[in-house]
């Protein structure tokens, strides 16, 4: 039976962040946008288990993201808050879907792709309903609507010949996954013929660097408390069998026979969102991580994605079991874990457990730039950077085998990174393949990179990038790789989105260093500034960072007073703006200053309390010519307002 035809601007699948990101930015451009969902959860992983989040640094989040951490801030009376309850980053997402104007439309999974050329005309979903859009983002995890497009797609692992990577394909496991003792894999310890134990897999491992089509384990981030008033018992599955969890008891056992002991934070990592609410985690070589269970999900149907995710689901209710009554766990743990249960108040409609499976990698896009290793590690810098990625990649385990005679996990490591550029290239298809579509999550990337882009803030940020740049191809007509880096970068600047990863404690350092050089940049003083009102002159002229003195408002006739620059920009191109100014006591915390460029303005505060006596407008594409105007004002101020000098430096 036909279903509804559906049309709009912009229409985004997945309700991940990166896809409320990406809804909410086109829709704040004016554009006309829906947000289609296989199911009716919203904001991915964010509100379904990871109440923690991993940022990398807090200097590259901004825009959407950032908007999103201090919305969550207020609920915990912060300014920001990165670690929060599920139930209540829903909540904030769908208040941001609703401010924004986006419609949703939860329950229609992707069926069929219609395309005419290389441009997605419609998609049908399974109830029947049709979808049109001028611009298509696949925001989903799995990647569903870009692998039904036609789009070019890996997934697994690649070799690390391919890219000129070091820890790509096969990677041999040493860290906290690592078995602590020799391990037999046999069911009957050195005989083969009686086969594998439970949780082990029989597929040769394979040699270091090597390509294969694992992927990280997938696992529920469950949300659990100690609160009997508040708790959902977590029951053993139907059918619950320990045998498949004799893997685990014999480490348990060969652990503390060296001699050592076992903690419940020895199997789970707990970290505290709340009072009496915790997230739990995989910590330990057997853990909440269902290592070897994902590689068939990418590809997998509906019906067989549904059976992969009960297998999860059952595997962590006998986990529980297993350590709250095998013999063999310490009588502490078993003890402490019989007061855990699921919380009550967390994911109402699915009875505690997280609606989403954590699917960590799934299908990954093979565009014309794929972000590797080399741009985690600043070996190579892009050229056309939508956002800062400062996540270390951060792998979990993608097999569990036998090397050597012993078990073994493999696939777990972690890669500090440089923070990096993200090119916009890397979430646009190849345009013979498909040329009004944008990849946001299932972005083009190496196994390697993408476990540093997958971190939450980040997938915001590349939703934020990808929204914008399909509001301005739907505005100027264009296929989204004919979209104009400048105009795109121009617009995610003014929706608040940092670019360029600045490290703002040694920016203070070097600005304090560069003010008032003569000789560094464009210098300004107040002799050359336009000024409207009786400002006083500074009494204390050594006191000045340019020139020979500096104006001041005596902290009385607020809101008569301005001065004005307009510089003379020999060359266009992206300069920071200071101003400067005498440091003392009594200063104003908020004394606005607007720049305008070409006729458009943007407001900044600047705290004139600095001691270093220097504070960064931000840096700016400035044209060539006098284009360029900055004003300063005492409106609104309270304390003195000082006026001396601006400097201008090319960056």
């Amino acid at each position: 039976m036909p279903g509804a035809v559906i049309e709009s601007d912009v229409c985004v699948y997945g309700a991940t962040v990166g896809g409320v990101s990406a809804a909410c930015s086109a829709a704040r451009l004016g554009k006309k946008v829906v947000l289609v969902d296989e199911g009716r959860h919203v904001g991915g992983m964010t509100s379904s288990g990871i109440g923690i989040t991993d940022f990398g640094s807090r200097e590259a989040v901004g825009g959407f993201a950032l908007e999103f951490y201090q919305r969550m801030g207020k609920h915990y009376r912060r300014p920001e808050s990165w670690g929060f309850e599920p139930r209540l980053a829903e909540q904030e997402l769908q208040g941001m879907l609703k401010s924004s104007g986006v419609s949703l439309y939860p329950e229609r999974r992707v069926s069929q792709v219609k395309k005419q050329l290389a441009t997605i005309g419609e998609f049908v979903a399974e109830n029947g309903d049709v979808f049109r859009a001028r611009v298509f983002i696949d925001a989903s995890y799995e990647g569903d609507l870009m692998a039904k497009a036609g789009v070019k797609y890996t997934a697994g692992r690649e070799g690390n010949a391919l890219y000129g990577e070091t820890h790509n394909g096969v990677q041999f496991s040493s860290g906290a996954d690592r078995f602590q003792v020799v391990m037999d894999p046999y069911v009957n310890p050195g005989d083969p013929a009686s086969g594998l134990l439970a949780l082990v897999d029989s597929a040769p491992m394979g040699k270091a660097g090597e390509a294969d089509a694992g992927l990280q384990a997938y696992a529920f981030q469950l949300c659990m408390t100690r609160e009997p008033e508040n708790q959902i018992p977590l029951e053993p599955p139907p059918g619950y069998n320990p045998a498949r969890y004799e893997l685990l008891g014999r480490y348990i056992q060969a652990v503390q026979a060296s001699g050592k002991n076992f903690g419940v934070d020895s199997f789970f990592k707990f970290q505290k969102v709340a009072p009496s609410k915790y997230v739990v985690s995989s910590l330990g070589p057997v853990s909440v991580d269902h290592v070897g269970r994902s590689a068939s999900y990418p590809e997998a149907t509906a019906e067989a994605r549904a059976v992969i995710r009960k297998d999860h689901k059952d595997y962590l209710r006998g986990l529980f079991a297993f350590l709250r009554t095998d013999r063999r766990v310490p009588v502490s743990v078993r003890k402490e874990l019989e007061h855990w249960g699921l919380c009550r108040d967390e994911f109402t409609a699915t009875a505690g457990w997280p609606p989403m499976l954590h699917i960590r990698e799934a299908r990954r896009m093979v565009s014309s730039v794929v972000m590797t290793e080399k741009h985690c590690r600043g070996e190579v810098q892009v050229e056309d950077s939508i956002g800062v990625a400062a996540n270390a990649a951060e792998l979990a385990v993608c097999r569990r085998g036998v090397n050597k005679g012993k078990v073994q996990n493999e696939g777990a490591f972690r890669l500090g990174v440089l923070p990096y550029g993200v090119s916009y290239r890397s979430m646009t298809p190849k345009v013979e393949e498909c040329a009004n579509l944008l990849v946001p999550v299932c972005m083009s990337a190496s196994h390697v990179a993408h476990a540093s882009l997958r971190a939450e803030p980040t997938l915001m940020i590349l939703g934020q990038a990808a929204g914008t740049a399909a509001s301005i191809a739907v505005d100027q007509y264009v296929l989204v790789q004919q979209v104009k880096y400048e105009d795109l970068r121009n617009a995610l600047l003014a929706g608040g989105a940092v670019l360029e990863f600045v490290d703002h404690d040694l920016e203070s350092k070097r600005r304090a260093a560069e003010a008032g050089k003569p000789g560094v940049g464009l210098m300004l003083d107040d002799l050359q500034g336009q000024v409207s009102g009786p400002w006083q002159d500074g009494k204390n002229a050594a006191m000045a960072r340019a020139g020979t003195g500096y104006l001041h408002d005596g902290n009385t006739r607020k809101g008569a007073l301005s001065i004005a620059w307009e510089p003379e920009i020999a060359e266009s191109g992206r300069y920071e703006i200071l101003v400067l100014f005498p440091a003392g006591v009594g200063r104003a915390s908020n004394v606005p200053v607007t720049v305008e460029v070409a006729g458009k303005g943007t407001k900044k505060e600047v705290n004139e309390n600095d001691p270093s006596g220097v504070v960064s407008l931000g840096v700016f594409e400035l044209p060539k010519g006098r284009q360029t105007k900055i004003t300063l004002r005492n409106e609104g101020t309270t304390g003195h307002v000082v006026a001396d000098a601006v400097q201008i430096l090319p960056r």
